[in-house]
């Protein structure tokens, strides 16, 4: 009781605090708007506006709008918005794709110049006499140049996700003679666009799909070298994906329990010695289950093993047909006879 508490009067400082420094953060805009729609004359009599307009007027508004300098200025924000954000999403990926590439010479002191910038820069100065002398200044330009590449910080977002390309697809369109370019925007930018749904099974890796999420877990922490990764990824591999991949092929719906959808359904034998949930389910699976202790199968609402026995199939028989069909695919891949 004493823990719950504390723990309550935590929650609700944290509250006071973040509305707080939500209001400071939002006050400086109303503050301006505030001000804007008072009569500018009241407000050089009186003073700024605190809270709401003393008296309200529309002049500082007409005034704006009437500007003929304001539509001009809008069209160089919009124009330089759009025409940054696609060249830079272009030159920072293509410096990030070749920075994620193995073979990329002197990588080392990219790296080093790249870190440096994130964190010290030339300065205001530096920067105007630098365009001064590039004749940018007072120009377009000056607004597209410099915000071309969109620093080293998305290069490092960028690699992250080029290295989660397989090497198999850089390789085989390097054989087939894809140039670097060819490959930046065949494959780089379509699967960096789109995604891979990936989903998790049981195929040449285990025979027991918990297993398989263990050591899905396990492989993902040691390819990237962290003890506290890949828990919400692997698990929605299987939970999520897998449902996603199936309802392409099937007309149910799969992955819940609601009205409608396919009835596919597994009874545990599990006793926990931890609290258990719906929000850590997933952990009790990866920590303490495993798929012997699963006593009842439905699929699609027919039951086909209850406490462990199969309801309605000739084992025996099953399991010959399965032999005798993987003696055949066998045969056929390896062309002899089993």
């Amino acid at each position: 009781m004493k823990r719950l508490k504390k723990m309550d009067l935590f929650t609700v400082c944290n509250a006071l605090i973040m509305t707080l420094v939500v209001l400071l953060s939002v006050y400086p805009l109303y503050y301006a708007v505030v001000n804007s729609l008072n009569d500018g004359t009241n407000t050089t009599n009186f003073g700024m506006v605190q809270l709401w307009p003393r008296q309200f007027s529309l002049d500082s508004w007409r005034m704006v709008v009437k500007d003929p300098a304001i539509p001009t200025a809008l069209g160089i924000t919009a124009s330089r918005t759009v025409i940054v954000t696609v060249c830079q999403l272009i030159f920072t990926s293509m410096f990030a794709y070749a920075f994620s590439r193995p073979y990329l010479r002197f990588k080392k002191c990219y790296a080093a110049l790249g870190f440096m910038s994130m964190y010290i820069s030339g300065g205001i100065v530096a920067t105007f006499l630098l365009l001064s002398k590039m004749g940018l200044y007072n120009t377009y330009w000056v607004y597209i140049i410099p915000s071309l590449f969109g620093g080293f910080y998305n290069v490092i977002i960028y690699t992250s996700n080029f290295r989660g390309i397989p090497d198999e697809l850089f390789e085989s369109a390097q054989l087939d003679g894809a140039s670097e370019y060819r490959i930046f925007f065949s494959i780089v930018l379509p699967l960096s666009k789109a995604g891979i749904l990936l989903g998790l099974g049981t195929d040449a890796w285990t025979n027991d799909m918990i297993e398989s999420l263990k050591a899905a877990l396990c492989v993902q922490r040691l390819n990237a070298c962290l003890p506290n990764v890949a828990w919400c990824e692997v698990t929605g591999m299987l939970f999520k994906n897998n449902a996603k991949i199936g309802a392409k092929y099937f007309p149910d719906e799969l992955g819940v329990l609601k009205a409608g959808a396919a009835a596919d359904i597994i009874v545990m034998d599990y006793k926990p010695f931890t609290p258990f949930s719906d929000e850590n389910i997933d952990g009790h699976m990866i920590f303490g289950m495993t798929g012997r202790q699963c006593q009842t199968t439905i699929a699609a609402g027919k039951v086909l093993m209850q406490d462990r026995v199969l309801v309605n199939i000739d084992e025996e028989a099953e399991n010959a047909h399965i032999l005798e069909a993987a003696k055949k695919l066998w045969g056929d891949l390896n062309h002899r006879t089993y």
